[in-house]
């Protein structure tokens, strides 16, 4: 398998309603989770016409108030994820 040079771009994260103490660790979980999911996964197949879009919108998503702020950087990754694909 040959491995591609990917750069990921997160021009703005908008995290309302996260403790603005907890946006470093929620957006750390959320880059870490993201690299893994490429890594095992691979590039997603529609990732071709989302960069011609030039965006990816990821959406909303609501958690569990006892989600960690690690837990919510990885819902917030594997929702991007998912958004690549289509």
């Amino acid at each position: 398998m040959t491995r591609r040079l990917v750069k990921l771009r997160i021009g703005e994260l908008v995290l309302s309603g996260v403790d603005p103490n907890d946006a470093l660790r929620v957006s750390t979980a959320l880059k870490r989770e993201l690299v893994r999911l490429l890594a095992e996964r691979g590039l997603p197949a529609g990732l071709e016409a989302t960069a011609r879009r030039g965006r990816l919108e990821g959406g909303e998503l609501s958690s569990d108030p006892d989600t960690t702020p690690e837990g919510t950087g990885v819902q917030i990754a594997r929702t991007v994820y998912k958004g690549m694909e289509t």
